[in-house]
């Protein structure tokens, strides 16, 4: 007798974007008592089925490059130099474009057209809800690099300032691990430079 199969959906997990669904087979229950036993092929297309949607979803977890550099204020300070805010963000995403992970570097400073006369720079950092359904995590950073220097069309020490720092964000899946790196520098003349990458 020809057997009657019915799959029906366990359930369905959101993995780095992609969509891994789990079937089982079920005997209908019209034909319960009258089924055979599933034949010794069948576990067998049923496992490459879902090893295939497991290779796809382990794809899905490959990290991309998503890069965002902004200017975020203009201002000056009491002595009246001008001064300015900008920052960079490193996201890590998979193959969707989907962001996992981020790690932005933002940088305040003035200059008087000979030096930077003040410098602050905050990082941060986090996971999103699909990073974290995905098996990312955010471990710790590493403290801000900075030193100031001579910058180019200058003769004046501090004329330029540079600061870089790394994260490190790790998949508990697959033991992945990932080390955003940002870097920036600043001159007198508040021109913004930045680099860097997501792994």
């Amino acid at each position: 007798m020809r057997q009657h199969l019915r799959f029906v959906l366990l359930g369905s997990i959101l993995l780095a974007g992609s969509l891994l669904v789990v079937f089982s087979p079920l005997a209908s229950t019209a034909s319960a008592a009258t089924t055979s036993p599933p034949s010794a092929r069948q576990p067998t297309q049923l496992t490459r089925s879902v090893a295939f949607v497991l290779r796809s979803s382990q794809l899905a977890q490959e990290v991309q490059v998503s890069v965002t550099t902004s200017i975020i204020a203009a201002s000056r300070d009491n002595a009246g130099d001008p001064c300015n805010t900008a920052q960079r963000q490193e996201n890590g995403t998979d193959v969707f474009g989907i962001v996992l992970f981020w790690f932005k570097m933002q940088t305040s400073w003035c200059w008087d057209y000979r030096i930077v006369t003040s410098h602050t720079t905050r990082i941060y950092w986090g996971v999103t809800g699909p990073g974290a359904a995905a098996g990312w995590a955010f471990i710790n950073h590493s403290p801000i690099h900075f030193h100031c220097y001579i910058a180019y069309g200058s003769t004046r020490d501090c004329s330029g300032n540079h600061e870089d720092a790394t994260a490190s964000f790790l998949n508990v899946v697959t033991l992945q691990t990932c080390l955003p790196f940002i870097s920036e520098d600043e001159n007198y003349r508040g021109q913004f430079f930045s680099s860097g990458h997501p792994c």
